[in-house]
């Protein structure tokens, strides 16, 4: 038996915001392999800060680590976008992802180190946001410039939610994984474990 741990936020424990439709975990089961079991160690709400408080979920023959986290992080910088203007609005953002990119980074090296080969890492999406998607995609393109690099640098595979999920129809309640978003992240994870 092979083990996936799913660690993270509500990207992965999503089963709350897709009514009667399955969730990131009962896609990522349906589509896995035979011989895979799925845990699930994500919860709603995660932050950076909470990984050193999921890692006890990884099971001691864990296989393959999905980790989703850092978009309720950058959520809590959205502030940002009605207290600034112009300029000062983008040197305030880029203050914040370089600060999101340091805790990250100790977030993987503290947690992740001996794991680099068996864990994928989740960029944040931009959810849907209407009118003011153009500057969520950007604000979100600086925490996703902080994930790249440190993935890059420590041979992380990477899934790139940012580019697989762009439509209203992934997403529901604005900003979670509908069922159909979920299935797109299932199918794309274990495509590209092969």
């Amino acid at each position: 038996m092979k083990y996936l741990t799913l660690l993270g936020d509500s990207v992965l424990d999503n089963s709350s915001y897709t009514g009667k439709g399955e969730s990131s975990f009962d896609w990522l089961r349906n589509f896995a392999p035979k011989g895979w079991e799925v845990l699930l160690g994500a919860r709603d709400g995660g932050v950076v800060s909470s990984i050193p408080f999921q890692i006890h979920q990884i099971h001691p023959l864990t296989s393959s680590i999905l980790l989703s986290i850092g978009g309720n992080d950058a959520v809590r910088e959205k502030w940002r976008l009605h207290a600034f203007k112009g300029r000062t609005l983008w040197r305030s953002l880029r203050i914040a992802a370089a600060d999101f990119g340091l805790r990250y980074r100790e977030m993987l090296d503290q947690n992740f180190t001996p794991l680099f080969s068996k864990l994928t890492i989740c960029t944040i999406y931009g959810g849907d946001f209407g009118e003011d998607q153009n500057i969520i995609n950007t604000a979100v393109g600086l925490f996703n410039r902080e994930i790249l690099s440190l993935a890059g640098k420590r041979g992380i595979r990477v899934l790139d939610l940012y580019h697989l999920l762009q439509g209203e129809e992934f997403f529901t309640s604005f900003i979670e994984p509908s069922s159909l978003g979920s299935a797109i992240l299932a199918h794309n994870f274990w495509k590209g474990l092969d």
